[in-house]
């Protein structure tokens, strides 16, 4: 299993190479391993980071079309939702998805 150095270089070598912060990829990798979408509070306290890093690097993830964000029931709660493009991103650099 190579490591994460590997891992970046075989990454930022790739044709799909994007910038992306390590604090996007975990965002998406605690989604992915979730069953149900995860609300952005949730996320952040378990970053533990504030909501407003956790808005600002969704909002980013959003912008590829990796992840989006959902409106609960209530109209208050946002919930990140990883699409089928964040899955094939993660697949694409060898990640399990």
């Amino acid at each position: 299993m190579s490591d994460l150095f590997d891992q970046a270089v075989t990454f930022v070598r790739s044709p799909k190479y994007i910038e992306i912060t390590p604090r996007q990829l975990a965002i998406m990798g605690v989604a992915m391993s979730e069953r149900y979408p995860m609300r952005v509070r949730d996320m952040a306290m378990s970053l533990n980071v504030s909501k407003p890093v956790v808005s600002r690097a969704v909002a980013a993830l959003e912008g590829h079309g990796f992840v989006e964000r959902r409106r609960g029931e209530d109209g208050r709660d946002r919930f990140i939702v990883v699409t089928d493009a964040g899955v094939a991103f993660r697949r694409s650099i060898g990640g399990l998805a």
